[in-house]
């Protein structure tokens, strides 16, 4: 278990550089730090997970044309600003997932058709969108809003079953009650070639 979590750790590390290295040449034409205007979408990620978790995003736009967007690492306890969606047709971030031998893909960070987006809750005046990953469940909710959230579906829990302590003798999913918020993925090596 310790040597799996030291693997995820530097391919972990490995990621975040080859992504600042893609941020730096990419993220311009898509979205910035600043906010443009009022109408721009603010979107916030809240990991209230055991684990640190891994998220790989484009936006998607329109006529499905898409642009890397951003890639980060989300802490346990930590809430993590995005850079600002620009007010375009259709607009939605689309994301790979990763966290504690778990991966997805597919997975809909935000999506203009969102009601929370349609009501202007997402917007900057109206304080922004919180999408949260909590109990192996992954939410989204309007920052000004009392409290309410809706949930988007489920995340994969992987177990194993240790053999001699260290090798992995069977492993599956934990049964969950919603549909995944996204396609799962077999492992790391898939991931990475998503």
């Amino acid at each position: 278990m310790a040597g799996r979590r030291a693997h995820d750790a530097v391919v972990a590390a490995a990621l975040l550089l080859a992504a600042a290295a893609a941020i730096t040449a990419a993220e311009g034409a898509v979205s910035s730090w600043e906010a443009s205007s009022d109408q721009d979408y603010h979107i916030f990620v809240e990991n209230r997970m055991a684990d640190n978790m891994h998220l790989s995003c484009y936006a998607v736009h329109g006529g499905g044309r898409s642009e890397f967007y951003h890639s980060f690492r989300a802490d346990t306890g930590r809430e993590v600003q995005l850079p600002f969606l620009q007010p375009v047709a259709r607009a939605r971030l689309v994301c790979k997932w990763a966290c504690a031998g778990n991966y997805l893909r597919g997975v809909t960070l935000f999506s203009s058709y969102w009601r929370e987006a349609t009501s202007g809750a997402c917007r900057r005046r109206g304080g922004g969108c919180v999408v949260v990953f909590d109990g192996h469940e992954m939410f989204v909710a309007g920052r000004s809003s009392g409290g309410g959230r809706r949930l988007l579906g489920d995340l994969p829990e992987h177990q194993c079953e240790k053999m001699l302590l260290v090798f992995n003798r069977r492993c599956w999913y934990k049964d969950h009650r919603h549909p995944y918020v996204g396609r799962v993925m077999s492992g790391l090596a898939e991931y990475l070639m998503a």
